[in-house]
């Protein structure tokens, strides 16, 4: 494999420092631009809120009821599967809230698909519908689009697992780990995918009227307007989320292009291991979680639907997905990142005997490197991947990853990860809610460690704040390092009790300067700088943030 530093593996990106800061967007900015709104909010969204104040008239189509209209589309499509889906949904209290039957379900147009993929869907919160209201004006209504008529695309994207799984799919591979199904008939079998991706749409659906149905409690006679004011929140919470952290990559988010550096630190390989990382990372986040979850929960309590015993040859010859729950099962080396077992991670081990039964204590600590075949498993004890007094190994390489599926109590099943060494003992890995401890250190030493110069392109992200604070929390500070007045050329560009000094050097890049430095520290190895004593004291935090190019010309020149 090859390593994150080779340039080959990331030309495909082809964006440069400029451009990638010219696309982040300043979240102390309150109001949305025309262009900013169609790429947070997606293809044909309304921006101008304080027009549909003013004509309240358009939104009648939030308060009506579409369930038997929807249901008869999709069952004059064919798909009388979702049609019995959308049924269950809005007769269950466990998914539906009040007003999701004024969701409208619809076929995405060719200029969808053109610009979106065959195999997309996607919730709109607030779309304009010409022709849609009384006399054909425009409506506006919340609506849900999926390809009923090539529904097959979304089983046809990936179909070997020999490359790179990105978004739901990758979500399906794992959740199939779970259920103790293989992925590739996970992701393979269309009833299956399609009612995922269905259900995640509809989570995103419920995610969104809940949340106006909150807002309608502040209106006394006429709610419809709750609907502006929930969507400008809405739009303005989807705006930070595709901000993100440097791990994910989503929408305006240029981040992951930037930072390699970050993945560098988790131990990724490789331009597809980063991928799978930043993937995994996006989905975590608030909008995206809350819609897997909510598909996740639907497909499990409807569990016999889907998946049936291995040995149930009735049951596999109705398409069901056959499942391995109880019994060991070997996972693929392409499928290992599913399990999401990365550097940085805390977790659990403790040795087991042939039948898996635990024989040993469990001790915890920090993954030094990611799980993989052929590697040894090093845990970090005191969380400091740059000591090596507290280290613990067994001394022998990773010879074969499995699992087992176990039903809990409360009817979810969860996979317990089985380690096999090449000196032949074996240990369960579980997850451990360890918190990532902060190393002190000063910034001679961060600067050393670093790399770090005069005049190197710098970037800092505002992570906590105080309440006066010139920027907004997620807020890049960019340009070009400059050593404060007064201190010597030795001493470094970064010193403790001054300011941070960093210029503006080309559009796209805003520098500025902090108060002073009273503390820096480490969590893993991503660097934070405290200034005026840190938010506690009125001060605020932020994020050192280097680049694969900064690390690569830093190794280049002796510096790293």
């Amino acid at each position: 494999m090859e390593r994150l530093e080779n340039k080959e593996n990331f030309e495909e990106t082809k964006k440069g420092i400029a451009e990638a800061s010219k696309n982040l967007i300043d979240l102390a900015d309150d109001d949305l631009t025309s262009d900013e709104a169609k790429d947070v909010l997606g293809f044909g969204e309304v921006t101008n809120y304080d027009s549909l104040r003013n004509n309240l008239d358009l939104l009648n189509d939030y308060n009506m009821n579409r369930a038997q209209e929807n249901y008869n589309f999709m069952v004059r499509k064919g798909h009388t599967h979702l049609a019995k889906v959308y049924q269950d949904i809005i007769t269950d209290k466990d998914f539906y809230t009040a007003g999701l039957q004024s969701v409208k379900i619809g076929q995405m147009t060719s200029d969808e698909r053109k610009g979106h993929g065959e195999a997309n869907a996607f919730f709109s919160n607030l779309r304009n519908e010409d022709g849609a209201g009384k006399g054909g004006t425009r409506a506006y209504a919340p609506i849900m689009h999926f390809n009923f008529d090539n529904a097959g695309a979304y089983t046809e994207v990936h179909t070997d697992f020999k490359g790179h799984l990105e978004g739901l799919q990758m979500l399906m591979a794992s959740m199939a780990l779970k259920v103790g199904a293989r992925p590739s008939d996970v992701v393979n079998n269309p009833k299956f995918v399609q009612t995922f991706i269905f259900c995640h749409e509809f989570g995103h659906a419920q995610d969104f009227m809940s949340r106006l149905g909150e807002e309608r409690k502040k209106y006394d006679k006429n709610q419809r307007r709750a609907v502006p004011d929930i969507c400008e929140k809405w739009a303005k919470e989807q705006k930070r989320e595709k901000m993100g952290s440097p791990d994910t990559v989503g929408g305006r988010n240029a981040l992951v292009e930037l930072f390699y550096g970050r993945f560098a630190e988790k131990d990724t390989k490789s331009w597809e291991e980063a991928k799978a990382l930043s993937s995994r990372a996006y989905r975590r986040k608030g909008k995206e979680k809350y819609a897997d979850d909510y598909a996740t929960r639907y497909i499990l309590k409807h569990y016999d639907e889907y998946f049936c015993d291995s040995d149930d040859a009735k049951g596999i010859s109705e398409g069901k997905i056959p499942t391995r729950v109880g019994n060991y099962m070997e996972v693929g080396e392409n499928m290992v990142p599913m399990l999401d077992f990365t550097a940085s991670s805390s977790v659990h081990m403790q040795q087991v005997d042939d039948s898996y039964k635990p024989i040993a204590k469990t001790g915890g600590g920090f993954l030094k490197s990611s799980l993989r075949r052929g590697q040894e498993i090093v845990l970090s004890m005191n969380g400091d991947p740059y000591s090596k007094r507290q280290d613990w190994s067994i001394g022998s390489k990773v010879q074969e990853v499995g699992i087992i599926p176990s039903k809990k109590k409360n009817g979810l099943i969860e996979p317990v990860t089985i380690i096999t060494f090449e000196n032949g003992l074996k240990f369960r890995m579980m997850r451990a809610e360890i918190e990532m401890p902060e190393v002190d250190e000063d910034a001679k030493r961060m600067v050393e460690r670093l790399g770090l110069r005069e005049g190197d392109l710098f970037r800092m992200m505002k992570r906590e704040l105080t309440g006066n604070s010139a920027l907004s929390e997620g807020v890049i500070m960019s340009g070009e390092l400059e050593r404060p007045d007064g201190v010597k050329p030795e001493d470094g560009p970064i010193v403790m009790d001054r300011g941070i000094h960093v210029k503006t050097v080309q559009d796209g890049l805003h520098g500025g300067n902090t108060s002073y430095v009273s503390r820096v520290y480490r969590k893993w190895k991503t660097y934070y700088v405290e200034t005026s004593g840190g938010p506690k004291n009125g001060g605020s935090v932020y994020e050192v943030l280097r680049s694969r190019e900064d690390i690569r010309r830093a190794k280049k020149e002796g510096r790293y």
